[in-house]
């Protein structure tokens, strides 16, 4: 029980390194580049404000300027993130005559949305790819068909100019 509170006190711990050492986080933003409001999300424990990547990079940031183990916090934090998705299954006993399992749905892990591609848009893109396969395919029969043409026509014309003209003669 003992490293699970130390799991989730971690950012509390960075943050009362950050005033013993009389650091403002105005400081911390001006020279990292990193909003406030993100700052004082990682010395809450909100982790949820930010995409795993970007947070990652800021607690790294935060960790240094401050003058923390940068390593030691991306582990605790890594930790406290894992320690968060196990906890996401919660049973419910207020009701004794049946257990309930509850799942909330933690923002932290969860795949970025918008790149997500439902059945209808990968079918969507493989008939626009297919579409242009076959646009091209036509364009090149087509300019096939017309180089034809125009080759037929030179050889006609120089077959026309070794036709002797009798009346020349």
């Amino acid at each position: 029980m003992e490293n699970l509170k130390n799991i989730d006190s971690f950012f509390t711990e960075l943050k009362n390194h950050r005033l013993k050492q009389g650091i403002k986080l105005e400081e911390i933003s001006d020279f990292t580049k990193i909003n406030i409001k993100y700052l004082e999300a990682i010395e809450n424990g909100d982790f949820n404000i930010l995409p795993i990547v970007y947070m990652r990079l800021f607690l790294r940031s935060y960790s240094n300027y401050i003058g923390t183990d940068s390593k030691k916090a991306l582990k605790d934090f890594e930790s406290y993130s894992n320690f968060s998705i196990r906890n996401d299954f919660t049973i419910d006993n207020s009701d004794e005559s049946k257990n309930t399992v509850k799942i909330k749905k933690s923002k932290s892990f969860h795949t970025d949305e918008k790149y997500y591609l439902s059945p209808k848009n990968i079918i969507s893109i493989l008939f626009s790819i297919l579409a242009l396969i076959f646009f091209f395919l036509f364009a090149k029969q087509i300019s096939d068909k017309k180089s034809n043409i125009n080759q037929s026509s030179k050889s006609r014309e120089s077959l026309d100019s070794l036709i002797i003209d009798p009346s020349a003669y």
